[in-house]
């Protein structure tokens, strides 16, 4: 008896600490997770968030990719003002591209849910290619975007992307 109670311990700390993890939930074009793509669009915050990235690239002279594995998240920076764009504090968000499992919009919708799902749950989105518009939001200096955009192949939603058009502004 002694033996399982310890073991039943040992298990439900396990599943707290793992519960206690990166959040999944993708809030709009707003939040990823806990990083708040508005209101913190520098890179540091996305490390601060996701922990140290898998993998950076840089992009030219003025961009940068940050890409957690264990997440299924990539996420491109920038910097137009001749900073460096893989700087914690130069770098500004510009897209986010989630595919890893377990994410979920804050509606409910996961990847691999199908596109009736899509439907139900973001009645109002807009069909642009292989990508359903979650989200549309507008700028003046680009128009119409997706804010929030899912990207369907062979009818399930394989990723979502999340665009911040004025990361840097």
């Amino acid at each position: 008896m002694r033996v399982l109670l310890v073991t039943l311990a040992i298990a439900v700390g396990g599943v707290a600490v793992a519960s206690a993890g990166t959040s999944r939930v993708i809030r709009s074009d707003e939040w990823i997770g806990s990083f708040a793509v508005k209101k913190n669009a520098k890179l540091g915050g996305a490390v601060s968030a996701f922990g140290t990235p898998s993998a950076t690239v840089r992009i030219g002279d003025s961009g940068c990719r940050l890409r957690w594995s264990r997440l299924g998240l990539t996420i491109s920076f920038y910097n137009l003002g001749g900073q460096d764009a893989c700087g914690r504090a130069t770098g500004f968000f510009q897209t986010a591209t989630i595919s890893g499992s377990g994410w979920r919009t804050a509606q409910g919708l996961r990847i691999g849910d199908g596109l009736a799902r899509v439907r139900q749950l973001f009645p109002k989105a807009e069909r642009h290619g292989n990508r359903w518009w979650l989200v549309p939001r507008f700028t003046q200096a680009t128009g119409r975007y997706p804010g929030l955009s899912a990207g369907i192949r062979g009818g399930k939603v394989a990723d979502f992307q999340v665009i911040y058009g004025a990361g840097g502004d």
